[in-house]
């Protein structure tokens, strides 16, 4: 099969007259059939996030939400992180490699991850 894997992003802006909206979607092969889902505490120092033995190295989709209702979380490769999310967001995209995350609050967060070989 193809286009196993669907993915939507919209955003929607209205302020002071201006108002903005883009909604973009689209369909991806999954070429394996890993699928990892994890629930993890990220502390306040750089930590991997644990795919356990199905890690996908050669990439795929993840979906990242922050669970936590009061601390933010830092999400990248390698320890640099490009991913903020405040309490409560999430964020889609395209990984190739381990993840890395960080609770720089001093305190800890609790995150799902959802990574989708493609």
């Amino acid at each position: 099969m193809a286009n196993e894997i669907e993915v939507s992003v919209t955003i929607n802006a209205s302020k002071s007259g201006m108002n903005v909206s883009r909604s973009e979607s689209f369909k991806a092969d999954m070429t394996g059939s890993h699928v990892i889902h994890v629930t993890q505490e990220i502390g306040d120092s750089n930590e991997e996030i644990d795919l356990g033995q199905d890690h996908v190295a050669d990439g795929g989709w993840c979906f990242v939400k922050n669970l936590d209702t009061a601390n933010e979380v830092f999400i990248g490769l390698s320890g640099s992180y490009t991913i903020q999310l405040l309490a409560g967001e999430s964020t889609v995209f395209r990984n190739n490699g381990p993840l890395f995350a960080d609770c720089s609050s001093g305190e800890s967060a609790t995150i799902e991850v959802i990574v989708l070989q493609s």
